[in-house]
């Protein structure tokens, strides 16, 4: 049986390591088992935002990820 599955974390940028690591390390394993797996984060990068495209889903892997702009206070 197959799942649709949602991930929600407040970044993906590669200088955060920790959570975002392991989500982008554990989505891809759900996608080969067969799930739908989505996230939605932010283009939050320290000082700075990534350059992403946002609002619009991103196919990373079979992971479809979506970025929305980060807001005050940015921590």
């Amino acid at each position: 049986m197959s799942m649709s599955i949602f991930h929600s974390i407040s970044r993906l940028s590669p200088q955060a390591g920790g959570p975002p690591k392991a989500g982008m390390d554990m989505a891809p394993a759900m996608v080969g088992r067969g799930h739908d797996v989505s996230i939605y984060t932010t283009n939050f990068n320290g000082a700075d935002d990534l350059d992403v495209p946002l609002g619009v889903p991103l196919d990373a892997g079979g992971v479809m990820v979506t970025y929305f702009p980060v807001h005050a206070p940015r921590f």
